[in-house]
């Protein structure tokens, strides 16, 4: 069991009275603290308890130091990891022990016609594409299913009703373009997309590969002179976006499907190297250091918050909704038992409404899509752009993992469609 968020570059202190934990907040510790060391107090003075409170006089006490000694504790840094650490001891519960996994294709295709893309719903024209062929080989009763559980191509189309909470096992990563392009790939150009699958929903893989081909054939996007534009799958591999990690799953010319194993968890997400560029006060002295970072969203964010759409991206509204997405995930494609603990939670929560906006450059488009299993036209609209942020250093240290979750899972509505697509940036 390790602490990563409870350690950061300067003094920090933290008490548990449980001696395995304590033994490996001290390995990890040593290995971590950067040019620094780390010791054990078996007893605390009375000022350390007038300092940080209610804590008995039987706890250890941990410092964290630097080569330059003792530095001024941010009281808000130290807050944040006591709080971070005597929830997680009452739950017997880390953030290190997320049991969500992902799976990331990526899908490489050759354009047969000129293809004609609507540059904010090419997630869902694809998807549509690959619907019709998907219902019409998998599904005997072309998508009205009585029991959608016992369908795969069912389980796989149907919408997220009730709020969100039945998620879909995977979400589209749409092609994105330049603004000159408008969408347009031209006859013989290479174009991308993405597809996450999450937890056991890899076992519909089969399903989210061979449709595809005839989805080549059928065309895409706006019909043009020759009707919608076809396309050719040429190969798909499985890529760890953080790592870099390849594998490959389906090659060009072959029917052979590969089982892809690099699988992404959330031991990886806690090493990630944080963002190059990532502004950061790093004054020793600064009681609050502060860390500045961009979100980049990139396709329509579509978030409903207490019954309405949120319009601006206020980071605490989106990060509360991206944690409630991923809990659905774990809950219902790889531990059916997990709940998150209120006391995480409220820490989590607590410390995305202290980011605070600093500027934003997004704009709300307004969209619709049509479902021809349904019958129906739902609004599909969100806001687009860029928005920059500061966060306490703590603060971040704690969310940058559940971000970088984000980028895999996006977030909001529609993402089987494309959407709540979003980066983090310098």
């Amino acid at each position: 069991m390790k602490f990563n968020y409870c350690l950061y570059d300067d003094i920090r202190c933290f008490t548990t009275k449980n001696e395995k934990i304590n033994d490996d907040i001290y390995r990890y510790g040593a290995s971590h603290c950067r040019d620094g060391s780390v010791t054990r107090l078996p007893r605390l003075s009375t000022f350390h308890a007038k300092q940080w409170g209610n804590i008995h006089d039987d706890d250890f006490i941990w410092h964290i130091t630097t080569k330059t000694g003792h530095r001024p504790v941010s009281t808000t840094a130290f807050d944040v990891s006591l709080t971070c650490l005597r929830s997680t001891i009452k739950n017997n519960m880390t953030t290190d022990n997320f049991p969500l996994t992902a799976i990331h294709l990526v899908y490489t295709c050759k354009a047969i016609d000129p293809i004609r893309l609507h540059p904010h719903k090419a997630g869902g024209q694809l998807r549509g594409a690959f619907a019709r062929v998907l219902l019409r080989v998998a599904c005997p009763h072309n998508g009205q299913c009585p029991n959608d559980a016992q369908c795969p191509a069912c389980t796989l189309l149907r919408e997220e009703a009730h709020g969100g909470d039945q998620r879909r096992p995977y979400a589209l990563n749409p092609p994105t373009f330049a603004p000159d392009e408008n969408g347009q790939i031209a006859a013989g150009q290479l174009f991308r997309f993405g597809i996450t699958l999450f937890g056991d929903g890899l076992r519909y893989l089969p399903y989210l590969i061979v449709p595809w081909h005839g989805a080549g054939e059928l065309g895409v996007g706006l019909p043009g002179n020759t009707g919608r534009g076809r396309f050719a799958l040429c190969e798909i591999v499985s890529l760890n976006p953080f790592s870099g990690d390849v594998e490959g799953v389906l090659a060009e010319g072959e029917q052979v499907v590969r089982l892809p194993e690099n699988e992404i968890n959330h031991a990886q997400m806690l090493t990630i190297q944080p963002i190059e560029g990532v502004n950061r006060d790093q004054s020793p002295h600064h009681r609050s250091s502060q860390v500045a970072f961009g979100l980049h969203f990139i396709t329509p964010m579509r978030i409903i918050s207490n019954q309405e759409i949120l319009r601006v991206p206020h980071f605490g509204l989106l990060f509360k909704a991206l944690l409630k997405r991923l809990d659905d995930l774990t809950k219902q494609y790889a531990d059916p038992h997990f709940r998150r603990p209120r006391e995480q939670i409220d820490l989590l929560e607590a410390a995305a409404n202290r980011v605070m906006m600093q500027a934003t450059h997004t704009e709300w488009i307004d969209l619709f899509s049509g479902s021809s299993r349904t019958y129906s036209r739902t609004p599909t609209g969100g806001f687009v752009g860029y928005a920059q942020y500061s966060a306490l250093l703590a603060d971040w240290q704690l969310l940058r993992p559940w971000l970088h979750w984000g980028e895999l899972a996006q977030v909001g509505k529609n993402t089987v469609k494309g959407d709540g697509v979003f980066r983090i940036e310098n």
